[in-house]
């Protein structure tokens, strides 16, 4: 993708080794291909769903958090090189970044997500050393254990030519040297790409869980280059491959980023053949509203073509934004494959690598700053050890956003959250915008200019901005006024909690208040002074609370901006047993016309309507309140005292 816009020790023939891997499950499901406009296996239709092994076999500098001056892959292996000054060293730290970034426990770890399939960007040069006119094995060798571990999770893997001989664009991801090469040099380029994919072809023919081949990532033809150019490629990439390989699924992407899909149409715009049987158009879609704006057009392409549509790419954006382009396409039949599976100190993944303390001193020298060579050595490799999944911080809210259907009706727990206790402010439910939070930048809809969601940048991928003002210590602060965040907790205890929020304001003039199980019982605002600083944590009482043991909802509204939370207190005030007998409030009768009882021992009650209004306070006379409520709606009531909670109905 561009984000320059920011952006076994048994050798044995590989043929006989795939009938012993490969073999069984070769009858289970057999390979992906073409039926109309699906995708399908031996089994049925395959609506795929995965993700993209970015920042692994082609590197990027904003993956690895290396100023875009750095360029490109062979900019970061020029930039290592010269600032190691060692050959030995150079290779060891690019052997172990490779070696540690994916691994069989990082395949099963996708498998367990519920996705079925993988899309691997990979470099030419893994193939084929332009130098020396020759083709290597290298990319085989990581690409066949790769495989097998994708067979023993059944999970397809796809092979995308991210970035190919000459380059496909100027962008940092064709690892160009500023021209597109494949273009404006399209006689010495094009048979070397066709040539590459015939070996490729010809090694993996037989394998099943290959789920095809993604022919060309994201080609921009320059506007002074014959735009015509594309398709005959295509066919050239078609033709070799056919020649070695007639089982597997081609996916070709549209020019201009895998977005303009004409130049793919033999006779122009207006008429529609295909050039191959087993084919399927990718196309890729970012920072943009939902539905996107061209899907229509390629709905009607995939239609006259009778041709799959599969979207390569997407992704890069918050979780609110992912789940809804990823079930948009899905309602529409077409499968999807997110960017990307690891970045570094990333909420916009799977997995985010920790960024060690010691690789900050690379990241100076690329900025201008050059470190003693060992130092920088000793924090590149901390990077590397860093990539291994056990090592990595797991964001299970991105995974959430990607695969639970109920997202936008529904939350789910980001953590086991238990009181009495503390709630941390930021392990709020998952879910989406409006539903387990409100926030004003919740997505970006388009690059220029780019709104953060997640202003802080740190642990959850949400419209709710995570700061770490402290190691190990995170807040949620950027707060505006309207904003809610909703938790779900288990009370151990039955008792009356007052619930202490830890809050840090510059200047004071906030409010806010919480409400349980979605009624607001007390209208208690706290409002919150000025602490002597966003980051000066002082306690504020939010009210006092009866909850039975049990499960119960929690939202925390901010009803005027001005300050930051850390953390919410549940302390435990009453007897239990009182709460449990529910001997503080007697109601007669409960099913109501125009007057009520209600008896208690404590000093207020509150009543409020099934929309959460409060209907007023009242202060019992001789532990006693009586209210003639024939004017009242038709409704649900709940009575709210200091010691118990109740309901009646007004007919």
């Amino acid at each position: 993708m561009v984000i320059a816009r920011r952006i076994s020790s048994i050798k044995l023939p590989f043929f006989i080794l795939s009938l012993v891997l490969f073999g069984q499950v070769l009858s289970a499901q057999g390979f992906l291909k073409r039926k109309g406009t699906q995708i399908v296996n031996d089994s049925g239709v395959v609506l795929l769903r995965g993700v993209n092994m970015g920042g692994w076999l082609l590197l990027e500098p904003y993956i690895l958090q290396m100023p875009g001056s750095v360029g490109n892959h062979t900019g970061i292996h020029n930039a290592v090189q010269n600032l190691l000054q060692n050959q030995t060293k150079t290779d060891s730290f690019f052997n172990s970044l490779r070696a540690n970034y994916i691994r069989k426990t990082d395949i099963d770890a996708i498998a367990a997500q519920g996705l079925n399939h993988i899309r691997l960007p990979f470099h030419y040069n893994y193939f084929y050393d332009m130098a020396t006119g020759a083709f290597k094995t290298q990319g085989f060798q990581i690409i066949d254990s790769v495989l097998r571990w994708c067979a023993a999770d059944r999970l397809y893997l796809i092979l995308d030519l991210h970035a190919a001989p000459g380059a496909q664009s100027t962008d940092a991801p064709a690892d160009s040297d500023g021209t597109a090469r494949l273009w404006s040099e399209y006689a010495t380029y094009r048979p070397i790409t066709s040539g590459i994919w015939k070996r490729i072809a010809d090694h993996y023919k037989n394998e099943p869980w290959i789920g095809g081949y993604d022919m060309l990532n994201e080609p921009v033809i320059p506007n002074a280059v014959d735009q015509a150019k594309l398709l005959p490629l295509y066919k050239d990439i078609t033709d070799s491959i056919r020649s070695v390989d007639t089982h597997h699924l081609l996916f070709a992407e549209g020019n201009w980023y895998a977005s303009s899909f004409g130049e793919l149409l033999p006779n122009g715009r207006g008429t529609f053949s295909r050039w191959d049987d087993n084919l399927a158009f990718s196309f890729h879609g970012y920072w943009a509203p939902i539905p996107f704006g061209n899907i229509g057009d390629l709905m009607d392409i995939s239609t006259k073509l009778d041709i799959p549509l599969w979207l390569g790419e997407t992704g890069e954006n918050s979780n609110h934004w992912i789940a809804n382009v990823t079930q948009d396409v899905q309602n529409r039949g077409i499968g999807w494959c997110v960017w990307t599976y690891k970045k570094l100190n990333s909420t916009s993944c799977m997995n985010s690598v920790t960024l060690p303390y010691s690789y900050q001193a690379v990241l100076n020298y690329l900025g201008g700053t050059k470190p003693d060579t060992n130092i920088a050595f000793s924090g590149l490799m901390a990077m590397a050890n860093n990539a291994l999944l056990e090592n990595c911080a797991h964001r299970i809210d991105y995974s959430d956003a990607l695969t639970r259907t109920d997202f936008f009706t529904n939350t789910k727990p980001y953590a086991a959250l238990t009181i009495p206790g503390v709630i941390p402010a930021p392990y709020y439910d998952m879910g989406a915008h409006g539903i387990a939070y409100s926030g004003v930048d919740y997505q970006t809809l388009q690059l220029n200019p780019f709104t953060q969601w997640n202003k802080g940048g740190f642990l959850r991928n949400d419209g709710v901005s995570i700061e770490q003002p402290e190691t190990n210590v995170y807040s949620v602060g950027y707060i505006s006024s309207g904003e809610f965040l909703e938790y779900t907790f288990i009370v151990k205890q039955s008792g009356i909690y007052e619930v202490i929020g830890n809050f840090g304001a510059l200047a004071g003039g906030g409010t806010c208040h919480v409400e349980f199980d979605n009624i607001a019982y007390i209208d208690i605002e706290a409002s919150i002074p000025g602490t002597g600083g966003w980051y000066n944590w002082k306690p504020f009482s939010l009210g006092k609370y009866t909850l039975r043991s049990g499960v119960h909802r929690m939202k925390f509204v901010a009803d005027n901006a001005g300050f930051n939370v850390k953390d919410f207190t549940f302390s435990l005030l009453t007897d239990v047993d009182k709460v449990q007998a529910n001997e503080g409030l007697k109601i007669i009768p409960n099913l109501v016309s125009d007057q009520v009882s209600i008896e208690t021992m404590d000093k207020e009650i509150v009543i409020v309507d099934e929309l959460g209004r409060v209907m007023g306070r009242y202060r019992p006379e001789n532990n006693r309140v009586i209210l003639h409520i024939a004017q009242w709606n038709r409704g649900l009531y709940v009575v709210r005292s200091e010691s118990a909670v109740k309901k009646f109905v007004k007919y």
